[in-house]
């Protein structure tokens, strides 16, 4: 999980560099997609209007019988019918999309966000990348921690736990609530002063 000041100085960095990188960076983070979902992102994936994206498709690497190549890029379906979902985003998000969007070159519907091309993206590149700018940052993580992160920034900000397990792609509630609904000691001293009594 990023702490706070992590967050804030990998977000200050993706927003003041528009690229490739820095996007993917940004929406994993307020999206929640693992490296091999938005590696998979179109730009036909995107609801500009309605400010949400499609999971439709994840990109994995293959075994070939090529003895030229040992392995091979590949588009496939989600492996789980709740992995293929819906994912609303926050509007400051899709924004900066559509800054991006409007900087590349004739962006087609069927090209991927990464690479603005037909060419399928290499997980393993974002990732390396993902790596570098927090080299940069002097703190290191893993890709993954961007899914944590952003479960738990929906759970410390009230965000409704059956929306939340949609959007990350449970089966069902329970998994939200045993993964992520373990909050900071702060949060839960927070959470039980709502508590009133009008007898003190």
């Amino acid at each position: 999980l990023l702490t706070i000041e992590q967050k804030e100085a990998l977000e200050s960095y993706c927003f003041s560099h528009l690229d490739n990188k820095s996007m993917i960076i940004l929406l994993s983070l307020y999206g929640r997609f693992c490296v091999d979902e938005v590696a998979g992102l179109k730009w036909c994936d995107v609801d500009f209007e309605n400010h949400c994206i499609s999971i439709n498709r994840t990109i994995e690497r293959l075994k070939t019988n090529n003895s030229s190549s040992k392995t091979t890029l590949m588009a496939l379906e989600p492996k789980t019918h709740t992995s293929k979902r819906i994912v609303p985003m926050p509007e400051f998000i899709i924004d900066f999309l559509i800054k991006y969007y409007k900087k590349q070159s004739n962006p087609k519907k069927q090209s991927y966000i990464y690479t603005n091309s037909i060419k399928i993206p290499d997980p393993r590149n974002i990732q390396y990348h993902f790596h570098k700018i927090c080299n940069t940052l002097e703190f290191k993580c893993n890709y993954h921690t961007l899914r944590h992160t952003y479960a738990t920034n929906c759970v410390m900000n009230d965000i409704d736990i059956k929306s939340l397990s949609e959007m990350l792609g449970h089966s069902n509630v329970s998994i939200t609530l045993e993964l992520y609904v373990h909050s900071s000691l702060e949060f839960k001293k927070s959470q039980i002063n709502k508590l009133k009594t009008s007898s003190y």
